[in-house]
């Protein structure tokens, strides 16, 4: 049976723009990467490199917790160095940019863009409706 193949979409424009910045972006499982964007494809899967990996407590699983441990301590966000590594865009549920704003002496400040994406006017942009997500 002879297959006919379907026209190739390009990936978003919008997120191509972030190639080589630094994103945050959060998982279905509620883990979430910190890397530098390197590709995107027209599913919206991401490569990022230079990347680690962090999980909430609330994700692992009650046996790690012991009786040792007092509610006085904040517990810690696990995180662990990966590298290069592609993030299926059907698992992403939000993508952060690090904005870099310059600062004061020696200490520039950075921060991120919690729910933006850059936006010109710095109104919150919903990804859905530019199609990223």
């Amino acid at each position: 049976m002879a297959q006919t193949q379907q026209p190739y979409e390009t990936p978003s424009p919008f997120l191509q723009g972030y190639i080589n910045r630094t994103l945050r972006v959060t998982t279905t499982d509620d883990r979430f990467f910190i890397g530098d964007l390197k590709c995107t494809d027209r599913d919206r899967n991401l490569i990022l490199a230079s990347t680690s990996e962090y999980r909430s407590p609330s994700s692992f699983s009650s046996s790690s917790s012991s009786s040792s441990s007092s509610s006085s301590q904040s517990p810690e966000i696990k995180d662990r160095h990966i590298g290069l590594v592609v993030i299926p865009g059907n698992v992403i549920t939000k993508i952060e940019v690090e904005e870099r704003t310059t600062g004061t002496g020696t200490n520039p400040k950075r921060g991120w863009m919690f729910g933006q994406f850059g936006s010109p006017g710095g109104g919150q942009r919903d990804p859905r409706e530019m199609g990223i997500i």
